[in-house]
């Protein structure tokens, strides 16, 4: 049968109607309807979740399920912590700069969580225009301050909150330039996953040190050095290690220091540059603490580039803003 669940003030009485899913069956196909109501159109399958496109055709819009692949569905635990995991990301509400899980179902063995639907006429993930070469300084420093206002908010809302994945394929933007991150703490589950299936799982190229270590105890001062990452390769137009398998980024990531983004994009300031590569110092205490310290930061330099440009005095945060057209 359906099952939902609430959390916080969110409550749904009908998301799915009470359907009975057959023992025998596997993982969904385009064309077929999940508990008869949520068309599916496109699919999109990762190393151990599925996230499935659909048209929900009760309400007449568009939605976004995912799920955890079949091989896991026989771990109670698993399912437990995916449940778990979920139901935290729902937590967060509404906010512009983090994709909304709207809530959790159960529908026969398998727990799903429906998420906001982003419209994009191409795959809306930052990779995508990655792949096109790196990026302008102005508009870099647009999406960083965004990624930092979503994980602001979200470590307010649940203090001690990690993300544990910050990769350009968690990050989202939709067509009028917002960026929006997904996939709130489901790295965690699928890593329990991997323990149990005896593979290796986690995107090694973005990990912290601390990671890397299999330390037990860290902090968002891991997700400073993963973004620290995704920072580098919007200005640089490349990953810092020049690394060819899991192994190498591993010892990559414990030992090398990387090339300075500002010697791969020589436009690039000492200033901007140095905020840079201080994400991704090996040592936690020697990045920024958190992101309210990254975005200061960026917003301070931001600030030195008017100056520079116009020669005006100290500028407020409201003209910063609006130049990097986030007001």
């Amino acid at each position: 049968m359906a099952k939902e669940y609430e959390s916080g003030s969110i409550r749904r009485t009908t998301i799915v109607p009470p359907r009975i899913i057959e023992p025998s069956k596997r993982e969904w196909k385009i064309g077929e309807r999940i508990a008869n109501r949520y068309q599916i159109f496109k699919i999109i399958e990762g190393g151990m979740g599925v996230l499935y496109f659909c048209y929900d055709r009760e309400a007449k819009e568009p939605v976004a399920i995912k799920t955890f692949k079949e091989r896991g569905i026989l771990d109670l635990n698993i399912i437990e912590l995916f449940r778990s995991e979920a139901l935290t990301w729902v937590r967060l509400g509404k906010h512009k700069n983090i994709v909304q899980a709207k809530y959790v179902v159960d529908i026969g063995k398998k727990t799903y969580i429906f998420l906001e639907y982003i419209v994009s006429e191409t795959e809306p993930t930052l990779r995508t225009l990655l792949r096109k070469g790196r990026l302008e300084l102005d508009y870099t420093l647009n999406l960083a301050i965004q990624f930092c206002d979503g994980m602001i908010y979200a470590t307010k809302v649940i203090p001690g909150l990690i993300h544990r994945d910050i990769k350009p394929e968690n990050i989202l933007v939709t067509q009028d330039g917002v960026l929006k991150i997904t996939d709130f703490g489901l790295t965690k589950v699928f890593f329990d996953l991997s323990t149990e299936i005896g593979s290796i799982v986690g995107t090694i190229p973005y990990m912290s040190p601390e990671q890397c270590l299999g330390l037990k105890v860290f902090d968002i001062r891991s997700d400073i050095y993963s973004f620290g990452i995704v920072i580098y390769e919007m200005l640089a137009g490349r990953h810092p290690f020049n690394a060819t398998s899991k192994l190498e980024f591993l010892y990559h990531h414990i030992v090398t220091n990387p090339t300075e983004v500002k010697v791969l994009n020589p436009s690039l300031s000492r200033d901007i540059n140095d905020i840079v590569m201080k994400c991704l110092r090996k040592k936690p205490e020697e990045r920024f603490q958190n992101f309210t310290e990254l975005k200061k930061t960026l917003l301070n330099f931001y600030s030195g580039k008017i100056i520079e440009s116009f020669g005006t005095e100290i500028p407020s945060s409201r003209l910063v803003l609006s130049r990097l057209k986030l007001y």
